[in-house]
C-alpha cells in the first residue's frame, strides 16, 4: 500500500524523499495472505541448504508523529480481539517484543518456533475486526 499522506511535501519543487514506506495492508473486507519465502527469497537465501529455524517476526509500520485513528498499534494486538493472524492455519497466541516496532509470534505454548509447511514455506494469513487495519512492514524468518 502506497499512502499519500507519507509523501514529500508539496512545498518544494524539488524531489526531497526518493523512498516512501510501503506496508502490507490487513483489513476486516477479507482475509489477507502472504506466503514466505517467495521463489526469489528461496534462491537468494538458499533455503534448501539452510533452512529456517522456524522463528518469526513481525514489524509493524510506523506513523512517526501521526498516526490514523483506526490503524492497530502493538498494544491492541497484545490486547487481543483486534486481529486474527496464524501460521500454516495455527492460531498466533501474542508476542514478544523486540526492537520497538518488532515481536516474534507466540505459538499456543507460548514458544517461538513455528514449523514450515511440506513446502518449506509459511503461510501467513490477517484479518482485523470491522473499522480497523493493520499496517504490517516487514516479516522476518530466522
Amino acid at each position: 500500500v502506497y499512502d499519500f499522506s507519507l509523501s514529500q511535501p508539496t512545498c518544494t519543487k524539488y524531489r526531497l524523499l526518493i523512498d516512501y514506506q510501503n506496508f502490507f495492508m490487513v483489513n476486516s473486507l477479507g482475509e489477507s495472505k502472504l506466503v514466505l519465502p517467495n521463489p526469489s527469497e528461496k534462491d537468494k537465501y538458499k533455503t534448501d541448504e539452510q533452512p529456517f529455524q522456524g522463528f518469526i517476526a513481525l514489524c509493524l509500520a510506523s506513523c512517526d508523529w501521526y498516526c490514523p485513528k483506526y490503524v492497530l498499534t502493538w498494544d491492541q494486538l497484545r490486547k487481543g480481539g483486534h486481529f486474527d493472524l496464524a501460521v500454516n492455519g495455527v492460531k498466533v497466541y501474542g508476542y514478544s517484543s523486540f526492537g520497538g516496532d518488532c515481536s516474534f509470534l507466540k505459538n499456543s505454548g507460548g514458544g517461538h518456533q513455528w514449523p514450515p509447511n511440506n513446502d518449506g514455506k509459511y503461510e501467513i494469513k490477517a484479518k482485523s475486526i470491522e473499522g480497523f487495519y493493520a499496517r504490517l512492514s516487514t516479516f522476518i524468518i530466522w
